[in-house]
């Protein structure tokens, strides 16, 4: 399966695919989770590590479709 299937697949929105995009999602999808983590539950690092681990791949594909949904509208938060 090629790399462009793989990541519809997982939930990666087509034009996402690159490292800058990886990178980007990433940070973004973690800080908002923490953020919503720390809000409802004491700060745990090693809780939230193991939690993290779990929940990263689909908050990070959903951060991914959000941000090239703002992008269709105009709205970008990356360099071009």
């Amino acid at each position: 399966m090629n790399l462009v299937l793989q990541n519809q697949a997982s939930g990666v929105p087509v034009g996402t695919e690159t490292e800058e995009w990886r990178i980007l999602s990433a940070r973004i999808a973690w800080m908002f989770w923490l953020t919503d983590r720390r809000a409802e539950f004491p700060a745990n690092p090693e809780q939230e590590k193991m939690l993290w681990e779990q929940q990263a791949p689909e908050y990070r594909a959903y951060v991914r479709k959000t941000l090239r949904a703002l992008e269709t509208e105009g709205i970008q938060l990356r360099k071009t």
